[in-house]
């Protein structure tokens, strides 16, 4: 008999790519997973390949699932042929989940906290660079020798610009710039290159740091950028807990992230 499980965490690129190894996992116990994305990120499904996790656009949830997914019910549910995991709505479940620390709430919720901190290992197998996007998109933003990467797009799906980097950092703009933006045509995969040949990446604490950890650890790339995470809550002066959960902080280590303070 088919086990079925359903995720719900269709959007914020970050806690989808965070929360993967939890699909993987149910894999693992003799599901197969249905994994709702909002249609602004269903190009994950020509990205990312995890044998029995299947992406699907909201619209092509399962008749009979739909009120369920469209509640704010926060609960596990474990039948004997499928099980419904609400990630999205954790903050909402009172037994487990920790506003501070919202995306380790996921895996606890999931019973998986163990798993949590080895997110990123299941991507050497599964993600999918492409070498011609990646040229093409290097060659379109005419990045040089020398350059920044910035990022100051912070939301989902389309992004907010925050100004958060060019507010905290003047002096990064010494050099060359390639600016984060919303190409047409491209994912934000498609960056791959131009991030692992940055000098340095600047980003407030968004999707792309999960990237980049990504090209970091299971790649080998990157290996001579420096990297720097600024608050997008600039109230937030110091590292928030919940990215501890996510990230390695450090002021010294080359292949760390530091955290710009304002």
């Amino acid at each position: 008999m088919i086990k079925l499980a359903l995720v719900n965490q269709p959007a914020g690129l970050g806690d989808v790519l965070y929360t993967l190894n939890i699909g993987k996992k149910l894999v693992e116990q003799g599901y197969q997973v249905l994994w709702p994305l909002i249609q602004q990120y269903m190009w994950l499904s020509k990205c990312i390949y995890i044998p029995g996790v299947k992406f699907i656009s909201e619209d092509k949830i399962p008749q009979n699932l739909q009120n369920l997914y469209r509640s704010r019910y926060s609960n596990v549910i474990k039948e004997k042929d499928f099980a419904y995991f609400p990630l999205r709505y954790v903050l909402l479940n009172q037994e487990v989940g920790i506003e501070d620390l919202p995306m380790l709430s996921k895996y606890m919720l999931a019973d998986m906290t163990k798993d949590a901190f080895s997110w990123w290992e299941l991507f050497g197998d599964a993600l999918v660079l492409y070498p011609s996007k990646g040229e093409a998109l290097f060659e379109k933003k005419q990045c040089g020798s020398t350059y920044f990467y910035v990022n100051d797009l912070v939301g989902s799906p389309d992004g907010k610009h925050l100004h958060t980097v060019e507010s905290m950092n003047k002096n990064i703009y010494k050099t060359q710039i390639v600016r984060n933006c919303l190409e047409e045509n491209y994912s934000l995969f498609d960056w791959w290159l131009i991030l692992d040949k940055a000098k340095e990446i600047h980003t407030p604490d968004t999707g792309i740091c999960f990237f980049v950890d990504i090209l970091r650890n299971c790649f080998n790339l990157c290996k001579s950028t420096k990297f720097y995470m600024y608050p997008r809550d600039l109230n937030r002066p110091n590292v928030p807990q919940y990215l501890t959960s996510c990230f390695t902080f450090t002021n010294e280590n080359r292949n760390g992230w530091n955290f710009v303070k304002p």
